[in-house]
């Protein structure tokens, strides 16, 4: 218990001033005594309020009640807080004994995250992890140290890195090959196998960085045996061809339409079944061989399926090496061009190397990167992805609860639509976004999906009880320190930046006008201001809080005619008035005012601990948000 003289004032002239203020905890019985030092007589009033604000709010819909917590007293946090931690009315102390507090809540964003989207083909480079240095930034080019190759980086894997590459162009000649093995001058390559952009390039020259195999430099012929020079995928894995020393000729009496599928030839001998013959401009495959007597299949690799004369040659192609073409080369430097990250390839080829569209994303537009497989969004949270670039022409994110949404066989599965919002035409340049506020109702995991286009979905993992780095505080007494340490449980947590702020309790809510009275705690730093938001408290454990804006304050110095003890009371020169018996309620405040500004006042008394005021903290809901 406190006792004896417990407050004191010398208000300036004609103004409200706060004389004492009782803790959300404590009743005061005091005696005030009003003290007129001047020499000519004067009036004074004494007011008794119960609240220290009147703040009016945007709405009259919020869920307030008497003894709720309200702060805007703010910490950042190192490790962080999950809800289920971060229990609101959880008492703290600072290891370094500098403050103590107690919790609000987390401090959960308000502001939608944008994931800047595109559409972009990607594959995997193997790196070796023990050479990395440096870290990535997503969208940047990356270049080969000795292919001089160039890629745009797309994220990391257990493995390696994603890249987007472009492909071979028609006018390339020389290529940077990596795994070779056993190719030669004069061998033939064939590119894009079975495709409409089949080629057949002749080697003209074949180097390696080290001996005769692994890493090299193909020069190389476009467009042989009549093939039209195309575009090629990076990373094919391609077989070298050399052409037989033995040949034989058409012996079919006449020409070789085109269209027929048995030759006759000279002699059979040197043709296996399975293996490719070239005649004139055009590639067959032999699929069968008997004697002299070839079954074939007309027009490979691109060429033209056209007649052949009696006594043509035909030259049987024996498969030689093999090697990774167009693609980095093992054991060369990557270089990033904006961050100047480095990491060494360590990738063998063996089949070709896939590159699957998909989408790519980033919170920052230019560094999108393929979506991890541990993507998380967070519950309470609002997501946006922003799909105007170009490349989601046709390709509208949606999301659903199944795998590929509507677009799954042999069932197709529904869109989800709760808490999605769509803006735009994707792809249009202009704005075009779908928002998803993740909540309770959301499914886990959540799939996103191409409208109409199967093959770009992935899954997205639900956060129930996510990670805050940011909590409320009120009861604060002492001052928090960035560096101060304190626990909760078993975790210590280090405090960041501090955000010093109002905190207080309502003491009443009026919802036909839209008033909330509150209490400022006498500890805290500041009151509430205009324009200030804090979240409303449920009485239901879990019920989804609601942001409250305040559109105007009033003062603690603002009386009402109903606060009023004693108003324009006489007091004579050089007199002492005294008003006996008065309580002070937790929350509340003496108000005085005086004439001249030769007058003070003063409350003398004690200050019992009381319980009749309960705080009433929000309770999140269990296991989470």
């Amino acid at each position: 218990m406190k006792a004896g003289r417990l407050a004191a004032v010398a208000p300036s002239a004609t103004t409200n001033t706060v004389l004492y203020s009782s803790d959300i905890n404590d009743t005061t019985s005091g005696v005030v005594h009003v003290c007129n030092r001047g020499g000519s007589a004067g009036t004074y009033r004494l007011a008794h309020k119960d609240y220290t604000q009147e703040l009016t709010l945007d709405a009259n819909t919020y869920k307030f009640q008497k003894g709720n917590v309200l702060s805007k007293y703010k910490i950042a946090l190192n490790p962080g807080l999950t809800v289920g931690d971060a229990t609101p009315g959880l008492a703290i102390s600072g290891a370094q004994s500098n403050f103590t507090a107690k919790l609000a809540d987390v401090v959960k964003t308000t502001t939608t995250t944008t994931y800047y989207t595109k559409v972009g083909t990607t594959s995997t480079i193997g790196v070796d992890s023990a050479q990395n240095a440096g870290t990535f930034q997503g969208g940047e080019t990356i270049t080969g140290s000795v292919s001089t190759l160039t890629a745009t980086f797309r994220g990391t894997t257990s493995t390696g890195l994603n890249i987007e590459m472009a492909n071979m162009g028609t006018g390339v000649t020389s290529v940077p090959v990596t795994s070779a093995t056993n190719i030669n001058a004069n061998d033939y390559l064939f590119l894009s196998d079975g495709t409409a952009s089949a080629e057949v390039v002749t080697v003209s020259a074949a180097t390696f960085d080290s001996g005769t195999t692994g890493p090299g430099q193909l020069t190389i012929t476009r467009g042989t045996f009549g093939t039209t020079p195309a575009t090629h995928t990076p990373g094919q894995y391609v077989t070298a061809y050399t052409p037989s020393g033995t040949t034989t000729t058409i012996n079919e009496g006449g020409t070789f339409a085109a269209g027929d599928t048995t030759l006759t030839v000279t002699s059979g001998a040197a043709i296996l079944s399975g293996s490719y013959i070239v005649v004139g401009n055009e590639i067959m495959q032999a699929t069968n061989v008997s004697t002299n007597d070839v079954t074939v299949t007309r027009g490979m690799m691109g060429t033209t399926d056209a007649n052949h004369n009696d006594g043509v040659t035909v030259t049987p192609l024996t498969a030689a090496g093999s090697a990774g073409f167009f693609i980095f080369k093992t054991g060369e430097t990557l270089t990033g061009g904006t961050s100047g990250a480095t990491a060494v390839v360590q990738d063998t080829i063996t089949v070709d190397k896939t590159f699957t569209a998909g989408y790519i994303w980033s919170t920052v537009s230019g560094q999108e990167v393929k979506p991890d497989t541990t993507f998380q969004l967070n519950v309470d949270q609002t997501y946006r992805f922003d799909i105007s670039d170009s490349t989601n022409t046709s390709l509208a994110l949606r999301f659903s609860d199944v795998n590929e949404g509507t677009n799954a066989t042999p069932t197709p599965g529904t869109e989800f639509t709760t808490g999605v919002t769509k803006v735009g035409t994707a792809g249009s340049g202009g704005t075009a976004y779908i928002e998803i506020a993740i909540s309770a109702t959301t499914p886990d995991p959540v799939f996103y999906y191409a409208d109409g286009t199967s093959g770009y979905s992935g899954s997205i993992d639900i956060n129930p009880d996510p990670t805050f780095t940011e909590v409320f505080i009120y009861d604060v007494v002492g001052t928090p320190i960035t560096g101060n340490t304190f626990t909760v449980g078993t975790a210590s947590q280090t405090i960041g930046v501090v955000t010093a702020g109002a905190f207080g309790y309502v003491t009443s809510w009026d919802t036909a006008t839209s008033k909330l009275k509150v209490f400022i705690d006498n500890d805290s730093p500041a009151a509430f201001t205009g324009s200030d938001t804090f979240p409303d408290t449920p009485p239901v454990q879990g019920t989804t809080r609601a942001i409250a804006t305040v559109s105007s304050v009033t003062a603690a110095t603002d009386v009402e005619t109903g606060d009023y003890l004693y108003y324009d009371s006489a007091i004579g020169a050089n007199a002492t008035v005294e008003h006996k018996g008065l309580v002070i309620g937790p929350g509340s405040h003496l108000i005085v005012y005086a004439s001249s500004a030769d007058m003070s006042a003063q409350v003398n008394g004690f200050v019992n601990t009381v319980s009749d005021y309960t705080i009433v903290d929000y309770v999140p809901p269990a296991g989470g948000i």
